[in-house]
């Protein structure tokens, strides 16, 4: 009986010590509880970069990107120039598509200018530019080598005219008129003669008829005299509708084949001006284009009430100046608001992308003058977004005046590029040859 209880007590003995072994000596636990969460990866979604000499000294940006889904802000920074900002998202984020405002201020004269322009749906990954890209060609005509005068003698019920050279308008010294019945004659005094001495006269008569004449190898102190019938028919007209009760503008710039296209330069072919819209007594008037030049600057607006339409054309000659009926372009605004601006009336079908436009200004120009604009540009569906601003931005900027903002115009731009093609050729691969045409119709508020 001893012999079992010493074996039954040796067993026990033995589970017991191993029990207690492991309960005082537990194994080392792997996980450390202060050990941090390894982060996870950042990719960049946003670049832009900004040109070393975008930003004049009385001028300064920013930039923000806005969630498309609730307006919310994702990132902003300050734009610098010769600086890139960059805007990183996490590595599993599915953001696809963003907002960007640009926000320009500057400073001018006694002029505080607040500008804020925002695009929708910018693709993600996108490497955005801000250069000065619309520096405009000016080719200088020189020193004057002497004046001419110039007699248009019996002149058919002209309704405008000018004279020009390869440099644009020749600035003349003054002009007198004499009538008689429905022949008029014009003289030209102190016209500025320049090494470049071929000038064209160009003439429209009420009937919206244009007409012409080249005076070659002019010399300083010349008195050149013509006649009406000597003017000439161009090689080549487009017709333009001017309905009754609008007011308008035509120019036609014409420009030789090695000639850079120069702003306010080029033959004069035509041109009427507003104040001379009273003369023409037809809803039409021709444009004139000659076969001696091979590129042309065509610029036609017209406006009536609410309704504007803008068409300008570099290169040849159009083939018409599409202007449609007014009736096809009012609009009807819902909501004028920035973050809940809605309207009707405008077919998607009509037009390539649309931006949208507030402005409110305070104080006198030149002394205490402040103005607060806001654009919004879309393509061709609108979608209402809330826009918001960092605190950063409006601490900053207390004259911002983004609650007084009062709705001002809608534009409606028709070009062969759709709303991508706009944004690329604006900031990822700039070409400002793709924008510089412009055919649009802007509605104003009533």
């Amino acid at each position: 009986m001893k012999k079992l209880f010493f074996f039954y007590f040796t067993i026990l003995f033995t589970l017991f010590s191993c029990s207690k072994g492991s309960t005082e000596n537990p194994e080392p636990n792997s996980e450390n509880p202060n050990q941090e969460e390894p982060k996870e990866e950042e990719v960049v979604y946003f670049t832009i970069k900004v040109d070393d000499d975008y930003f004049s000294s009385g001028s300064e940006g920013w930039v923000v990107s806005h969630d498309i889904n609730n307006g919310n802000i994702l990132d902003y920074g300050q734009l610098e120039n010769g600086k890139t900002t960059s805007f990183t998202k996490q590595a599993s984020s599915t953001l696809l598509e963003h907002n960007i405002s640009l926000i320009n201020v500057s400073n001018n004269n006694g002029n505080i200018y607040y500008r804020i322009t925002s695009y929708t749906f910018v693709k993600s990954d996108e490497v955005w530019q801000l250069g000065n890209q619309y520096n405009n060609y000016v080719d200088p005509r020189g020193d004057a080598i002497g004046e001419i005068s110039i007699n248009a003698n019996n002149l058919v019920l002209p309704g405008s005219w000018i004279i020009s050279n390869k440099h644009g308008s020749a600035l003349s010294g003054g002009s007198s008129t004499t009538s008689n019945n429905d022949l008029t004659s014009v003289f030209f005094e102190n016209i500025p003669l320049f090494e470049e001495n071929r000038y064209l006269f160009s003439v429209y008569d009420i009937y919206g008829e244009v007409n012409y004449l080249f005076m070659d190898n002019l010399n300083n102190g010349d008195n050149i005299t013509f006649d009406g019938t000597q003017l000439q028919s161009f090689d080549n007209t487009v017709l333009a509708s001017v309905p009754e009760g609008g007011e308008f503008f035509v120019s036609v710039y014409g420009f030789e084949e090695n000639q850079e296209f120069d702003e306010g330069g080029g033959y004069i072919l035509g041109m009427l001006l507003p104040f001379e819209n009273d003369k023409i007594t037809t809803e039409y008037i021709k444009l004139g284009y000659l076969n001696t030049f091979n590129k042309y600057i065509t610029s036609f607006t017209y406006s009536k009430d609410r309704f504007n339409f803008n068409f300008k054309k570099y290169g040849e000659a159009p083939l018409g100046i599409p202007m449609t009926s007014k009736e096809n372009w009012n609009v009807e605004v819902i909501d004028n608001s920035v973050d809940s601006f809605a309207y009707n009336g405008v077919s998607h079908h009509q037009f390539s992308r649309q931006m949208h436009s507030w402005r409110v200004s305070s104080g006198e120009r030149n002394t205490d003058y402040i103005e607060t604009s806001w654009s919004i540009n879309q393509g061709k569906f609108y979608y209402t977004f809330d826009f918001k601003l960092p605190d950063e931005i409006l601490t900053t900027y207390p004259k911002m005046d983004i609650e007084g903002l009062n709705y001002e115009s809608s534009f409606f731009h028709l070009n062969e590029y759709d709303y991508n093609g706009f944004l690329n050729a604006t900031f990822v691969n700039p070409n400002p040859e793709l924008l510089r045409d412009q055919h649009f119709y802007r509605m104003d508020l009533e």
